[in-house]
């Protein structure tokens, strides 16, 4: 009988897809676009170091078109690497008395070997569950939004960014409160960030679990620095040395840019790179106390993203374009090919390092300024959709997943850093030569970005980022400018919806 039911829920599911451009487009989401992903990627070794590449991009009218992709990736949700081809389902045959439980979870090849390794650990622990293992679809965020609309989703799902948020709004997903007072312990709830488990809650309700953690880092090209006699500062560095640094590794010719000196993710929805840039120098977008309030006009932000648009726009030291980078698309691409002197990036690129990398480069922490690191956590974790039939099995399914043991092999075969700091070693301990430690030492001041926890997230977002890109993309309008529009818009978008 549950064959059946599953049957009818996957026909319905692929059916709602064609219903999925309408139900995004009231959310005001957008898709990652999918491409080809990086080389298949592996642990990092030691390499001689070797001259990057010198490219040769001249500093064009920017357009927005032609800007780095959100993250500067091409991945889907999280930074996890693109799958090659569309993910296949394959149902699983149920004997009596087992519940089958449909599990949507990240789709690169890489992150699927986990999940075969860890079906099988978990089915000989729980005999009356089989799992369904459904690899996440690049365009994830409209079907899976049309099929909780439908009472078709899977019975768990990873779910990424503001989308926690929309979910919570719509009731889509089931309370696990009682599950956590009922299975997890104090130090349980405690091994997880606060900022990050605190943020999956609504109204006092725990609505999510995490899944991993992805924080800010500042990427820095060592053959580069070695090449322009820049000293590579220490892990207490402030805004004003991080300045100086990345002024130094701006490699020119006469009036040619060989080597931009940095780059960030200047159009990421929700502002999820620059933020830590922001919140690190003193400023805020919304009040600590109320995330629904703005304070893009407050002096300290304005004066923020002004340092940030003067990288750009005023030094042009910072690559905005494609063609600043070399024709590359991807804002790791262009790294990792020695086009960049740094980049102020998530640590997800840690599971996208090409094989046979022959560059040397290490990561630092946000600097410090008088807001402290201003480290941002990514919003990654797993809901239950409320119209399971199974939750007391998805929860099973997510208690395991998020286990330390399991967070642990999950780092280890994913490169993902575990959401449970008891996992914070594991991951370390696989870069050795790297300076990970101290940038997971930030993590606990690390909170979610604005989007992640904004009511009416996405049409917030959405009044919003034109004008962003205004600012940073075409430097058409002041800073002072686009804060009093942003402030205006954000304002007007709470009230509307």
């Amino acid at each position: 009988m549950f064959r059946a039911r599953f049957t009818r829920r996957a026909v319905l599911g692929a059916v709602v897809t064609s219903a999925a451009a309408a139900a995004v487009s009231a959310c005001g989401g957008s898709a990652p676009a999918p491409t080809s992903a990086p080389a298949q990627p592996t642990k990092p070794a030691a390499a001689q170091p070797t001259k990057p590449a010198a490219a040769e991009p001249t500093k064009p009218a920017a357009a927005p078109a032609n800007v780095n992709p959100p993250g500067g990736a091409v991945n889907p949700p999280g930074g996890a690497p693109a799958a090659t081809a569309a993910p296949t389902v394959v149902p699983v045959q149920a004997a009596a008395g087992q519940t089958v439980v449909r599990v949507m979870n990240r789709n690169d090849v890489r992150y699927q070997k986990f999940m075969e390794d860890w079906i099988k650990g978990f089915e000989a622990k729980n005999s009356k569950i089989k799992i369904q293992n459904e690899p996440i679809p690049n365009d994830w965020e409209q079907k899976l939004t049309a099929a909780l609309a439908a009472g078709a989703a899977p019975d768990t799902a990873a779910v990424y960014g503001h989308w926690f948020r929309i979910y919570m709004e719509k009731n889509q997903i089931v309370e696990l409160t009682q599950y956590v007072s009922k299975d997890f312990k104090a130090d349980d709830t405690n091994d997880f960030l606060p900022g990050q488990w605190k943020g999956m809650q609504l109204n006092g309700k725990q609505l999510a679990i995490p899944q991993y953690i992805n924080i800010n880092a500042l990427y820095v090209n060592k053959d580069a620095a070695k090449e322009m006699s820049a000293e590579i500062p220490g892990n207490d560095y402030s805004y004003e040395q991080m300045l100086a640094f990345i002024t130094k590794m701006h490699k020119k010719t006469g009036d040619k840019v060989d080597r931009f000196g940095f780059t960030t993710g200047l159009t990421d929805d929700g502002f999820i790179r620059v933020i830590s840039l922001i919140w690190g120098q003193g400023g805020q977008i919304n009040p600590p106390d109320d995330i629904n309030k703005f304070t893009f006009t407050k002096p300290e932000t304005v004066k923020a993203f002004q340092w940030i648009h003067d990288i750009f726009w005023k030094l042009k030291i910072g690559a905005v374009t494609a063609a600043d980078m070399g024709g590359l698309a991807s804002q790791g691409d262009a790294f990792w090919a020695g086009k960049l002197g740094t980049m102020f990036q998530g640590m997800h690129f840690f599971g996208v390092i090409p094989e046979g990398l022959k560059m040397q480069f290490d990561v630092l922490p946000p600097p410090k300024g008088p807001g402290g690191r201003g480290q941002r956590a990514s919003m990654d974790g797993y809901i239950i959709a409320k119209s399971t039939k199974a939750a007391d099995q998805s929860w099973d399914a997510i208690k395991d997943l998020t286990s330390p043991d399991v967070e642990k092999a999950q780092a280890k075969a994913a490169y993902l850093i575990p959401s449970r700091r008891s996992g914070f070693d594991t991951y370390t301990s696989m870069f050795p030569d790297k300076n990970v430690k101290a940038v997971l030492s930030t993590t606990d001041e690390a909170r979610p970005d604005p989007r992640s926890m904004w009511n009416n997230a996405a049409p917030t977002w959405n009044a919003i980022k034109p004008i962003n890109e205004e600012l940073f993309v075409v430097n058409k309008i002041t800073v002072e400018e686009a804060m009093q529009k942003m402030q205006a818009a954000a304002e007007k978008a709470q009230k509307e919806g």
